[in-house]
């Protein structure tokens, strides 16, 4: 019996992306919803959504563990960022009282200075490495997008744009655009070997005849 008809004859409605299999831990419990991309239930790693039971290979793995990678070091960098920001918010202001009391010139004065400059930078330097990872989140995931999408077509289980846009929950522009950088990257993976030749057979002055040459100088001749 279908995973389908056994969801269906429990009562429940089916989850999201139920039925797929998650390229990370192999679970088919379906996926959840965060910021605007999908996580696995199971393992919480990062997935494609494929909305329904087709058979894949699961080469978009590499992409979503490096995803799911610079997630945690964002993470990590949002943390040291926000602590290196408060530290540098009281280091600021602890300099600001002392430079009243002990004066703001002088060697005190610069170690005050550089005691409140340094946990801002580095706060500022933390939220720049989060941003980037950021970018290199939405690029693994751009790129996992479309290795799902050539399986997808080439399994035979997105034959158009429409039915991708069905399976991967897309807008009807996005699918197109997708399926066709899918189709070309398809053909672009084809080797070399495998390619159709077309053989030409190129004429000599051997292969005319006589004829041919007087025929080809008459109408030279009444251009």
């Amino acid at each position: 019996m279908k995973r389908e008809d056994r969801t269906q004859q429990a009562g429940r409605p089916r989850r999201l992306g139920e039925g797929d299999r998650c390229a990370v831990c192999g679970a088919t419990s379906g996926v959840s919803e965060d910021d605007g991309t999908y996580q696995c239930l199971v393992c919480g790693a990062p997935r494609v959504l494929v909305d329904g039971i087709v058979q894949r290979r699961g080469t978009e793995k590499p992409l979503l563990e490096r995803a799911k990678s610079l997630r945690l070091r964002r993470s990590a960098y949002a943390v040291v960022g926000g602590l290196a920001l408060v530290l540098g918010v009281v280091s600021l202001t602890f300099s600001s009282v002392a430079a009243l009391f002990f004066g703001a010139g002088g060697a005190k004065g610069l170690v005050f200075g550089v005691a409140s400059l340094v946990p801002l930078a580095v706060s500022l330097v933390a939220w720049i490495a989060a941003r980037r990872s950021t970018t290199g989140i939405r690029d693994a995931l751009s790129d996992a997008e479309l290795v799902v999408a050539k399986e997808l077509i080439a399994s035979g289980g997105a034959r158009d744009a429409t039915r991708l846009a069905q399976l991967m929950h897309l807008p009807a522009g996005r699918a197109e655009e997708m399926f066709g950088r899918a189709e070309v990257e398809r053909l672009l993976d084809v080797p070399v070997d495998e390619l159709p030749i077309e053989r030409v057979r190129v004429s000599t002055d051997e292969d005319i005849s006589p004829d041919d040459e007087v025929t080809a100088q008459e109408r030279f001749r009444n251009r």
